[in-house]
């Protein structure tokens, strides 16, 4: 049995001009020519199957060439495209939820113009990636939807808003020998308070974010560049938690 170009195309559902370039990449190649035509074998269809099955799971034209030409470890590539595939499914529910949220709020609100939808599924995106985060061991969803409402920083604010703690820490490192209930202590309680407050402005957060700190809940370990967690020393959280207790007895911040 000869089967042309044309006819394996007409089998298979596979455009003439991808067989073409199937054979161009030396991906499927012909086992013989007729009369300067190129004649497919069973092999080639079952080689053609394996193809199209492994396109089907997202795999690169260059990986399937690999893996069948044995070069590649195909359990290997299997594991890695079932965990991409995972993924892409957890995202496409993530995106389904928060529709169906945008909807729901939608109806409620009875309509809504493009930007409030935009917004809408920019918060209920932005929850998802807390829930995530250190943030959805610590914060109630009341806190996480909270959080959301908070004005974020942009990158250059980010940056120097992180070098601001670093120095803070490394500077109040250097003061945990004196007592934290003297006027130093006072002091560090109050330049700790204020930049606590210029991240969270929300005192319910910031107490939640805070307590978690002392207990443990959420170390560096946790953070990431989204949500950043800078290493804090035990010693210094003792000394200075001590200090803003003082300093709030005494109606000082």
């Amino acid at each position: 049995m000869k089967l042309y170009r044309a006819k394996v195309a007409k089998l298979t559902g596979i455009s003439i001009r991808t067989l073409q370039h199937y054979d161009a990449i030396g991906l499927l190649k012909p086992s013989r020519l007729y009369n300067k035509y190129r004649i497919y074998s069973k092999n080639d269809l079952e080689k053609l199957q394996s193809i199209l099955a492994l396109k089907a799971f997202g795999f690169e034209l260059n990986d399937i060439k690999a893996i069948l030409s044995e070069k590649l470890d195909i359990s290997e590539f299997l594991q890695a495209q079932r965990r991409c595939l995972e993924e892409k499914i957890s995202n496409l529910q993530e995106a389904s939820e928060i529709l169906s949220s945008v909807i729901e709020e939608s109806k409620l609100a009875r309509s809504l113009n493009t930007t409030s939808i935009l917004k809408l599924i920019g918060v209920y995106k932005m929850t998802k990636e807390l829930e995530k985060s250190w943030a959805g061991k610590i914060f109630t969803k009341e806190q996480i939807e909270k959080f959301t409402t908070v004005p974020m920083f942009n990158k250059e604010q980010s940056e120097q808003h992180t070098k601001d703690w670093q120095y803070l820490i490394s500077d109040t490192q250097s003061h945990i020998n004196e007592d934290p209930s003297s006027d130093i202590g006072v002091e560090y309680a109050v330049k700790w308070m204020n930049l606590a407050r210029a991240c969270w402005k929300d005192e319910d957060l910031l107490t939640a974010v805070w307590e978690a700190r002392k207990s443990g809940k959420i170390t560096e370990h946790d953070s990431s560049d989204q949500y950043p967690v800078l290493p804090i020393s035990a010693s210094v959280m003792e000394w200075v938690d001590r200090a803003i207790k003082n300093a709030m007895e005494k109606e000082l911040i």
